[in-house]
């Protein structure tokens, strides 16, 4: 399968993941805040449709036209495009009442 890399996505990574120091403290080298705590870059999320995700999570839009997921790609977490809609045997349905 093709996979799509979205830059635009990938440069809100920096949003969620800094290398941003709070007073007193300061992540190591190789290390980036995600939060209030400190990770190794290849461990932050990706921002699909404006909110923040985990690696290995996929997410539809909300047509369910366009499936996404969080993937690590030579090093750095991007949002990928992983397929146009709901797999077979599936159907598009939103879980809010």
């Amino acid at each position: 399968m093709e996979v799509d890399v979205l830059t635009l996505v990938s440069r809100q990574i920096r949003r969620t993941c800094t290398d941003v120091d709070i007073a007193g403290c300061q992540c190591k080298k190789g290390y980036v805040r995600e939060g209030d705590k400190c990770v190794p870059y290849s461990e932050c999320g990706c921002m699909m449709q404006g909110r923040y995700y985990p690696q290995g999570t996929s997410i539809l839009s909300k047509n369910c036209n366009v499936k996404m997921s969080c993937k690590l790609v030579g090093g750095t977490p991007v949002a990928v495009k992983v397929g146009n809609s709901c797999g077979r045997g599936e159907t598009c349905k939103s879980t809010k009442e």
